[in-house]
């Protein structure tokens, strides 16, 4: 029985490269849940989207780029699904990154690796670690097969995916808590779709390393040839 329909949009800006190499896609979801005000989960991360996409706007790029804002993404990746099945021709589209949840005060330094992904999935993953080594950090990849978020549509078009992940009410192990700092044995994100998830929970440290990373990451797939 259907209660309720709404619409909504999905929100795409594009720099337009100097050459026809297929384009790169970089997004973020800007919706929450109802009882949250969704601030790490995940108005941060579409934050950094957009910081990047205007300091980025007047530089010239060899790809384009496309910076994908996603509505109803809590409503199992809607927004991007519908975007995916506008697009005719996949093979346009080198690579999809992903940004989710990482400016907890407690959360973890994770990438997302998609294994059908080939060279290029393994190039993000790659440039990733390489960024949080700058930082003095040792990141991991994300093991859990749970569906994550909207880079699921692009694994189910075929398009390779990476990205930047916190952690949400996954525990934190001791090794991880000597390596990355915070409290072992609590969830990554204990805000988590709770109303706590506000301002006052964003660690501003991690905010900077994740902008430091993501400018670090596109640039260098700007360089990626296959």
């Amino acid at each position: 029985m259907t209660t309720e329909r709404r619409w909504s949009m999905n929100l795409i800006a594009e720099n337009t490269g100097t050459n026809n190499s297929p384009a790169i896609e970089v997004g973020a979801h800007l919706d929450s849940v109802p009882q949250s005000p969704g601030i790490n989960d995940n108005a941060t991360s579409a934050a950094l989207l957009l910081d990047y996409a205007i300091s980025n706007a007047n530089q010239p790029k060899s790809r384009t780029y496309r910076y994908m804002f996603w509505s109803a993404e809590e409503f199992v990746f809607a927004g991007s699904r519908s975007y995916l099945q506008t697009v005719t021709n996949p093979d346009s589209i080198y690579a999809y990154v992903n940004l989710e949840m990482q400016t907890s005060p407690n959360s973890g330094y994770f990438y997302t690796r998609d294994t059908n992904g080939g060279n290029v999935s393994q190039r993000i993953s790659n440039r990733i670690i390489e960024a949080y080594q700058k930082l003095g950090i040792e990141a991991e990849v994300d093991t859990n097969t749970t569906p994550r978020s909207d880079d699921l549509s692009y694994k189910d078009a075929g398009i390779p995916t990476g990205g930047l992940w916190g952690g949400s009410f996954e525990i934190k192990t001791r090794e991880q808590a000597i390596k990355w700092g915070g409290q072992a044995g609590y969830p990554f994100d204990d805000c988590y779709h709770r109303q706590c998830d506000n301002y006052g929970h964003v660690d501003q440290k991690k905010l900077y390393e994740t902008q430091f990373v993501l400018h670090h990451l596109l640039a260098k797939l700007d360089d990626a040839h296959d």
